[in-house]
Parts: C-alpha cells; sequence; structure tokens
C-alpha cells in the first residue's frame, strides 16, 4: 500500500513537472516544405482559451525554488529561471515573488505553512487525521534517506488569499542539504 501510494505520488509529480517545462517551451513551429499540406487559415482555427479561464477551471501549478535560510528552519522560496531544460533559483524582484516554508507552524498545529507571495498561505494536514506522522511523505533513492535527491510530498489546503479552500498537494524536490531545490504546488479548486 505504502509502495503504490509513493509511486502514485511520484508519478503525480513527474506529470507535473513535464506539464511546468512544456508550459515554459517555446511553441513548436510545423516544418512546411512542398509536400506539405496546407495549413489552415488563422481565422478558421479553434480559438485558445484566455488565460484566466484556465485557472479558474482546473488545476493551477506553481513551481519555485527554495532554500534554507540562515537557521535552517526556514525555506526561502523565489522564482525560477531556465536554460534550456535547467532549473536554477531566480533573483526575486518583489516580495510578490517570494515565499516561505515555515515547518512548524504553532499558527496551524505544529504543521507546515507554505506563504506564496505576499497574500496565498497553504496548510499542509495530516493524510489520516490520527497519524500525524502522514504529513510528510518521502521518496528516496533506493530507499536511503541520507542520498540527495529525494522528494517529499504533503497535502495542503488554501487557507488565505487567491487560493483559500483550494486542495492540491506540495512536492519538494531535494538537491540536497543546503542546496536548496524545487518547490512544486498543484491545487485545485473547491468543488461547488
Amino acid at each position: 500500500m505504502r509502495t503504490r501510494a509513493l509511486a502514485i505520488m511520484a508519478s503525480l509529480m513527474m506529470i507535473a513537472l513535464v506539464a511546468v517545462l512544456i508550459n515554459t517551451q517555446a511553441p513548436a513551429r510545423a516544418l512546411q516544405s512542398d509536400a506539405s499540406p496546407v495549413a489552415s487559415p488563422v481565422d478558421e482555427a479553434t480559438p485558445v482559451a484566455e488565460e484566466e479561464d484556465v485557472a479558474e477551471s482546473g488545476i493551477v501549478t506553481m513551481v519555485l525554488w527554495y532554500q534554507q535560510n540562515s537557521t535552517g528552519e526556514i525555506l526561502q522560496l523565489t522564482p525560477i529561471e531556465y536554460d534550456g531544460f535547467m532549473a536554477t533559483q531566480a533573483d526575486a524582484a518583489d516580495e510578490t515573488e517570494q515565499g516561505r516554508v515555515v515547518f512548524d507552524e504553532s499558527r496551524n498545529e505544529g504543521y507546515p505553512r507554505i506563504r506564496v507571495g505576499e497574500d496565498n498561505y497553504f496548510d499542509a494536514y495530516p493524510v489520516y487525521p490520527d497519524d500525524p506522522n502522514t504529513v510528510q511523505r518521502w521518496l528516496y533513492f533506493d530507499d536511503d534517506p541520507e542520498i540527495r535527491p529525494a522528494t517529499m510530498v504533503m497535502q495542503l489546503v488554501g487557507i488565505r488569499g487567491e487560493y483559500e479552500d483550494w486542495i492540491g498537494t506540495a512536492t519538494f524536490i531535494s538537491r540536497g542539504s543546503e542546496q536548496g531545490g524545487i518547490l512544486v504546488i498543484a491545487i485545485s479548486p473547491p468543488a461547488e
């Protein structure tokens, strides 16, 4: 059962990362030669959905860089920049492009709290309410907690901001102690 849950979480994480990478790449251009069929005129093409329509109707994915602060107790969140498929930490222009993760947040019964931007807050909570050990689920390479990269997943709910009551997961891909990593938050709107 545990293996299946970890496999599902790892699969969801990979899907989210692939989706992010696809969306950050330049649009593909079709090559046309004399033997290629003629393209449809633009006025007959299927209209593309507005970005705000997509965000309101489905899953939203946020991808951020995390780095431990000087005490090692808080993760600082910043944007990511890409060089091809390589993701690295980018500089935040202002507070709206920053955030933090507090793993022992007293205002969340000692469970993690994530802030993205100035006003979006998410609280992690146990998968099984009676078992606080189910808040964080780790997947280690060769099942060795000392080896990196490693992946940790938490389920969360939006408690304040634009995504209040949205639910989903926070996936931390750890590069190693003091090396930071990637945080992928995938959330969906509350059921109506």
